[in-house]
């Protein structure tokens, strides 16, 4: 696949479209798991939605039997291997995975909220055009507080681009419960420098070429602790997180505010309205 006239212009790697074109590459997921999801959920011809899922009601924690046990797995692990490639259902597929030892009766329904989106929006394209060199990696975090109902423990959510590419994407729960806000937003941000500077790692052993880190959060006090220099006045702070203000003192990680309203990192975080999804998804070539 290439470029040149002799060429092939398409091609397919584990299912997932990738062609070639005037403007650029183009990598579709794999559109089948959207179709199989809702075939075996008996939803074919259910409506669709724009909403992606909502929190589930923790009064509802009826176990589900061994066979739907069986397929609530079934459908979840289907359903994060098509996450992979798509930024919009990351944080309900993390969600949903999260609940597939004990499923109980309200995961079920969650995961059915997930199936009428997918019924909307069977399919994502993610586009890559030709733009100019860039010499940054732009990591954009997110972080929801205590969002879990059940653990009170806090999402990370994050994008790394290069220019307007997204060449990687996350939602990963929190592994201790956060004291604070800023607390949760400092720990997103450490996420997203070990993200960074293990792509610029892996780049430089490719292209013997050292991108610099732009790293973007719209949480100043997260922003004001990596750029000092310990806890400060943050008793509570885990001190083996701290390297993030050695990397940013040796200009290795360059901190950037974003506006919260802008910030796309937000799709990884939480439960988002359809305008709100759209909207963010907007500024991305998809």
């Amino acid at each position: 696949v290439g470029p040149e006239e002799r060429d092939d212009k398409s091609m397919v790697i584990l299912n997932r479209i990738l062609e070639w074109g005037p403007r650029g590459i183009t990598l579709e997921a794999d559109p089948r798991h959207a179709e199989l999801v809702l075939k075996e959920m008996g939803m074919e011809n259910c409506n669709g939605s724009e909403v992606i899922g909502s929190q589930a009601d923790a009064s509802d924690d009826e176990k589900l039997d061994r066979e739907e046990t069986k397929q609530f797995r079934s459908l979840a692990a289907r359903c994060n291997f098509l996450a992979a490639d798509r930024v919009d259902i990351q944080y309900a597929c993390k969600e949903i995975c999260r609940r597939m030892s004990a499923p109980c009766k309200s995961d079920w329904d969650l995961l059915k909220k997930l199936a009428r989106y997918l019924k909307s929006h069977p399919r994502m394209i993610m586009k890559f055009e030709y733009q100019k060199p860039v010499d940054y990696l732009t990591i954009i975090v997110d972080t929801d507080y205590a969002g879990c109902r059940r653990t009170r423990r806090s999402t990370n959510g994050g994008l790394a681009l290069l220019g307007n590419h997204i060449v990687k994407s996350w939602a990963t729960t929190q592994t201790v419960i956060a004291l604070s806000s800023c607390e949760a937003e400092y720990y997103g941000v450490t996420k997203g420098a070990c993200e960074g500077l293990g792509m610029v790692g892996l780049i430089e052993d490719m292209l013997n070429f050292r991108y610099k880190i732009e790293l973007s959060t719209d949480s100043s006090a997260a922003k004001g602790i990596s750029t000092r220099r310990g806890v400060g006045k943050v008793k509570h702070l885990e001190t083996r997180t701290l390297w993030v203000q050695d990397q940013v003192e040796k200009g290795r990680i360059k901190m950037k505010k974003i506006d919260g309203m802008y910030n796309p990192a937000d799709l990884m975080t939480k439960y988002l309205t359809g305008i709100r999804t759209a909207e963010l998804l907007a500024d991305f070539p998809i």
